[in-house]
């Protein structure tokens, strides 16, 4: 949306301002299982059981007879298992989706889930404003504009990555008095192993983290300013003036691109701590405090 305000301050004067709003979102996204892409490669979820399912082969005989051979945890007691959804049996284990056919293109199976997810949040807000001035054989104009925009994006190119993290942690004792897997069992480097890049988000893709913060959202900003002068003379017409454009990208950067420290997660530092080395040189290539710098 957009408000305008245009009028006159004389006979020979015009001015224009204009404030203006935009944004946009969009989601990419399984249409079975929807946003939450947690579930994309989850063959099944052990709740309320006798016994733990560990796994579940699929054995034929000669006569092509299907013979189910179930693989139980017997230290955990469950009562059944619930499919995520009911093509999901036919998923060879969690996190592995069934074989395509390749015989002239990519044919997906029943079981086979969506291997990506996008979501992007953006807006900006836009001021312009001109004032025209006419004198003699002359027009003069001058005028600015700018833009403050925000963006905010999350993608995880393989989710179902993140079914086969969470079957190798042990389920977690519920209030219910079941054990039971917790998507809070996964770490920032399981999100990091299924290829997720976020700004504005957290790791997960479901907290909101601050426009402060090191993976917050972006504000790039875009400006200009200008002033022209168009000169009506008998047989041409000039054209001159002068403008300025300015960028901010919004982004972070290194103030030492050639050292940079990564932390103990894996992840760049958000602090990097002083330290003294070999020659007695104040150097800064610790993510953790130092005797130097505590």
């Amino acid at each position: 949306g957009h408000a305008r305000l245009s009028g006159t301050l004389g006979p020979k004067t015009v001015l224009n301002f204009q404030v203006s709003y935009f944004n946009d979102k969009v989601i990419r996204y399984d249409p079975v299982l929807g946003e939450d892409y947690r579930y994309y490669g989850l063959r099944y979820m052990p709740k309320d059981g006798e016994r733990l399912i560990l796994d579940t082969l699929y054995v034929y005989n000669q006569d092509s007879t299907e013979i189910i051979n179930t693989i139980y945890h017997d230290t955990i007691i469950w009562t059944d298992t619930s499919w995520v959804h009911p093509a999901a049996e036919k998923m060879t284990s969690n996190g592995t989706n069934p074989p395509a056919d390749y015989n002239l293109m990519a044919f997906y199976p029943e079981g086979h889930w969506y291997d990506a997810y996008l979501r992007t949040y953006s807006y900006y807000y836009m001021l312009t404003g001109s004032i025209l001035h006419q004198t003699g054989n002359h027009e003069l104009k001058t005028g600015f504009e700018y833009r403050m925009n925000n963006i905010r994006r999350y993608t995880i190119i393989a989710p179902s990555r993140l079914a086969s993290s969470l079957m190798k942690y042990d389920p977690q004792l519920g209030e219910d008095g079941y054990y039971n897997y917790s998507w809070d069992q996964l770490t920032d480097a399981d999100y990091r192993g299924a290829y997720a890049d976020n700004m504005g988000w957290d790791v997960s893709g479901f907290k909101d983290l601050p426009d402060d913060h090191r993976d917050g959202a972006r504000e790039p900003v875009i400006a200009s300013a200008y002033l022209q002068d168009k000169i009506e003379l008998s047989d041409m017409i000039l054209n001159a003036g002068i403008r300025y454009d300015y960028y901010y990208s919004g982004h972070k950067t290194f103030f030492d691109p050639e050292n940079i420290v990564i932390d103990q997660s894996g992840d760049i530092a958000e602090r990097v701590y002083a330290s003294l080395d070999d020659d007695g040189n104040k150097v800064y290539k610790s993510s953790v405090p130092t005797e130097y710098d505590p």
